[in-house]
């Protein structure tokens, strides 16, 4: 009786787990659709085309919505996403981890403030909703209020204090904070635990540029690329550190690598317009940083120096007063102005113009006046060279006629380790009533050079001669070398 009864239960289990992996296989074929099979393999573009599908003969597939908003996120185009993940959301409205992916996608286009009011709708619902805890924490450092996202994130790591992706993002809060002994203590003890982990090293290296420890730094992220040369985030890493420490043909050369890897990043694309204007080529920066934020509108690094850079490059005018007295009893009254404009980002046309009244009041007041405009234009030819040529008139009362005035300058790349420039002018010397009395002319040749041997030093040096004609003629020969160290970053 007893074995017949084994035999029964046997008989019964083995039917109990044959349907529970029949129920399993079929679960798996439900998870294992073409288009969850595409989207797990990284296939977006053809996971995007069965979603469409899918939601072609049903509106309510909430994992098609969901998947298919990110996509159109990750190809920038937010509107269809958003649009996508109202549409889920109206169906769905306690699909809390859509929303927070809602806000994500809201930050991505720029809206932080429309990212946190998601967030914390679903706070109010859910307060230890954990995702929302992060990505609310991860705006309000985007935003700017370290503060809050620090103390926010101490909240995620209360609950998940073996979550390592937390505690990194805690470390990069404090990074930005500016709290870099902080940081560098987390990423140590993260590293102490599992010494391959390459997302702890990538963070350490960064706290250490950040430090100014631009040595150990580099060193790390060269570690890191010989362990894997298609990582991007060690290329930038590398990239920053080498324009930091003034190698930026370097820079330049490890931010294209990245771009090369990564070129719908708006990150590297960033970081590069940076290191080319550092080296003195708007145009080309100009063109990196658009790049950037077509990327990524809410990039703030980027935006922001594309601001500034569009400020550098706007029409400006500036007018000016001046008034000096010395002891050699010359007053100078002067009037000035001086206007610039880019017909393109390489090129700079520009017009000055000025009379001054001087006077000089020692045995019989002499009183004399002059004036003069100057035109020219400055251009930037690849990879940094700048070339300019002024040209204009001045006169006097003082020699009852006219001059012409020319100036010239090259200057060599300044991604250079030594950047040389070479000045040639003539004119006019009319900054007081003796020198226009006397119509004194210099003719000028002046070359100067700046080099930095390292990351904290700079040499700069200049040497010129000079003939001057009026009343008598003579020469003029200058030196100067000046050596400064940097104490801090």
């Amino acid at each position: 009786m007893k074995t017949v009864l084994r035999n029964r239960v046997a008989r019964i289990r083995a039917a109990c787990l044959t349907l529970f992996a029949v129920a399993v296989a079929a679960e798996s074929a439900i998870a294992q659709s073409p288009a969850d099979s595409a989207w797990l393999a990284g296939d977006t573009r053809m996971a995007g085309d069965l979603y469409e599908a899918r939601l072609a003969t049903d509106s309510t597939d909430d994992l098609a919505l969901h998947r298919l908003a990110l996509m159109r996120a990750w190809d920038a185009r937010y509107d269809e996403s958003l649009e996508l993940f109202g549409h889920l959301l109206r169906m769905s409205p306690d699909n809390y981890e859509a929303r927070v992916d809602r806000a994500k996608v809201m930050a991505w286009s720029g809206d932080l403030r429309g990212a946190i009011d998601e967030v914390d709708r679903v706070l109010e619902a859910e307060p230890s909703f954990v995702p929302a805890i992060e990505a609310r924490a991860r705006y309000q450092a985007w935003r700017g209020d370290l503060t809050s996202a620090i103390t926010m994130q101490n909240e995620v790591l209360g609950v998940a204090p073996e979550d390592r992706d937390a505690w990194r993002s805690q470390a990069t809060y404090l990074v930005w904070d500016e709290r870099l002994g902080d940081a560098i203590a987390i990423y140590d003890s993260l590293l102490q635990s599992d010494p391959e982990d390459r997302a702890s090293r990538l963070g350490k290296a960064k706290a250490l540029a950040w430090s100014n420890r631009l040595e150990e730094a580099s060193a790390q992220y060269t570690e890191l690329l010989e362990a894997d040369s298609t990582d991007v985030e060690a290329w930038s890493g590398y990239a920053r550190v080498a324009a930091w420490g003034g190698r930026l043909i370097e820079a330049e050369d490890r931010w294209r690598s990245a771009v090369s890897l990564a070129p719908d990043d708006a990150s590297v694309h960033a970081g590069l317009g940076q290191t080319l204007r550092w080296q003195g080529r708007d145009a080309a920066s100009y063109e990196a940083l658009t790049r950037a934020v077509e990327l990524a509108p809410g990039n703030r690094e980027a935006s922001d120096e594309l601001r500034s850079l569009r400020l550098d490059l706007s029409p400006r005018g500036k007018p000016g007063i001046l008034f000096t007295n010395d002891s050699d009893q010359n007053d100078v009254f002067t009037v000035e102005g001086d206007a610039s404009w880019h017909p393109t980002r390489s090129i700079e046309v520009s017009a000055a113009a000025y009379y001054r009244e001087a006077r000089f009041g020692g045995a019989g007041t002499l009183q004399r006046s002059a004036g003069g405009v100057l035109f020219g234009a400055t251009t930037e030819l690849e990879p940094g060279w700048d070339v300019t040529g002024r040209i204009g008139v001045s006169g006097s009362d003082g020699t009852g006629g006219t001059s012409g005035r020319f100036e010239a300058r090259v200057r060599s790349p300044r991604r250079n380790t030594v950047v040389g420039s070479l000045d040639v002018s003539t004119g006019p010397l009319d900054e007081s009533a003796v020198l226009i009395e006397n119509g004194v002319t210099v003719d000028l040749l002046q070359f100067g050079a700046r080099a930095r041997p390292g990351s904290e030093w700079r040499i700069d040096g200049s040497a010129s001669v000079a003939r001057f004609d009026g009343s008598e003629s003579n020469r003029r020969l200058a030196g100067s070398v000046f050596v400064g160290r940097a104490v801090s970053r």
